[in-house]
């Protein structure tokens, strides 16, 4: 299966990556390869995560408008999550479409994750 990063996931690893190498470049160069070692197992076992239809059951994100005509109920059906393995708290959105494993966004568990989908940021 084919690891596909979207442009919010690229962004949410370059800011994360950024973060980290203004403390410590060594620990920023293993989290990095935590991420995409994380990647490489779900693209082998993609049922690994589980479900994000809390979200929606919840009533999060049900009516939000995504963009393209979908909605949050739309978007999020196939949409699991994992933590990145050592990094717990660092979570890893993603979808299987077609043979490709999509990454969506890679967020740490402690911002208000709902939003972070609703708006966009």
């Amino acid at each position: 299966m084919k690891i596909v990063f979207l442009s919010e996931a690229e962004t949410d690893v370059a800011n994360t990556i950024k973060y980290f190498v203004k403390q410590d470049v060594d620990l920023a160069d293993v989290i990095f390869d935590k991420i995409w070692y994380t990647c490489e197992l779900l693209a082998g076992m993609p049922r690994m995560g589980t479900s994000v239809n809390n979200f929606i059951d919840n009533g999060y994100l049900k009516e939000c408008e995504l963009g393209n005509g979908l909605t949050g109920e739309d978007f999020f059906e196939d949409v699991r999550k994992f933590p990145v393995v050592d990094f717990k708290k660092f979570l890893i959105f993603y979808k299987v479409v077609d043979d490709n494993l999509e990454i969506i966004r890679i967020i740490h568990s402690s911002r208000d994750i709902p939003t972070i989908f609703a708006e966009g940021e």
